[in-house]
């Protein structure tokens, strides 16, 4: 089967990944960690005699505000950054292998080494190598969905 996957896919699942595809620490940390930094810093700057008092007092508050903003528009940042373009590739799923072939190369992916998980929008795979293969659900037919369904472990 063929499939195009476009800007726009691309960013929203780069966007759910980044906050909903790592452990629940690291998912954590990238939802709350920029604001609160962010609300520290600020704290620090309205409430505090630090900033008149030492020169390391007014740096600590600097950093919390930057990294803190830095941070909590890291994503967004990153989505403007990234260019990606409509991906169009073909793969067909056999038993526990999934076999893919894009513009560059054609490769074969075990199933029962690698991940596949479904949300309510996406089937995807996630490799030994931490990249994510996905397959955005209203995209597939009804019997490749079918095999997805299969498939998921």
């Amino acid at each position: 089967m063929e499939i195009t996957i476009t800007k726009r896919e691309f960013k929203q699942f780069y966007i759910y990944d980044y906050f909903f595809g790592q452990s629940v620490l690291i998912n954590n940390m990238r939802r709350f960690m920029g604001p609160v930094l962010t609300a520290i810093g600020l704290y620090l700057y309205i409430f505090s005699t630090l900033k008149e008092t030492s020169a390391i007092g007014f740096w600590t508050i600097i950093f919390c505000l930057a990294y803190g903003l830095f941070y909590t528009f890291k994503p967004l940042i990153l989505v403007l950054a990234l260019a990606p373009r409509d991906e169009t590739f073909d793969f067909k799923l056999e038993k526990d292998r999934l076999y893919i072939k894009d513009r560059l190369r054609e490769d074969s992916i075990d199933l029962t080494e690698n991940k596949l998980v479904e949300n309510n929008k996406y089937f995807f795979v996630k490799l030994k190598n931490r990249q994510v293969i996905f397959f955005p659900k209203d995209l597939l037919d009804k019997k490749t969905y079918s095999l997805f369904e299969n498939l998921k472990y």
